[in-house]
């Protein structure tokens, strides 16, 4: 890995030490990594087989926003949204919307019954 010096185009001053001071900032020396951004935890085939196992579960998909933060975040990262990444894992993404509103509402009913009882 190599370092580059990292400054502002418009930067005020050269200070001794390796470091560049600009409108109240400091650019230090460091590392230039060959990607931008944090790398994958898990690779797109990993991901796209958690999806698939999830959609297999009892859950579903609904919800996988509050269950599972961290996949439905990389899913994201990766595909640009949850949908583009369910469809790219192979499954039908309105389907399984219609089924968790079916879900809801039948739970929904069950639930308001129980309290006028």
């Amino acid at each position: 890995m190599h370092t580059e010096r990292r400054t502002h185009p418009a930067k005020a001053a050269e200070f001794p030490g390796g470091f560049a001071r600009d409108f109240g900032s400091i650019w230090m020396l460091a590392p230039v990594a060959r990607g931008s951004g944090r790398p994958p935890e898990m690779s797109v085939h990993d991901l796209l087989a958690r999806i698939r196992r999830l959609a297999a579960s009892r859950d579903g998909l609904f919800r996988v926003h509050r269950r599972s933060a961290r996949l439905y975040a990389r899913a994201r990262r990766s595909f640009g949204s949850w949908s583009a990444a369910v469809a790219a894992a192979g499954l039908d993404y309105q389907a399984a919307l219609h089924g968790a509103r079916r879900r809801s509402i039948r739970t929904r009913r069950r639930s308001r019954r129980a309290a006028i009882r």
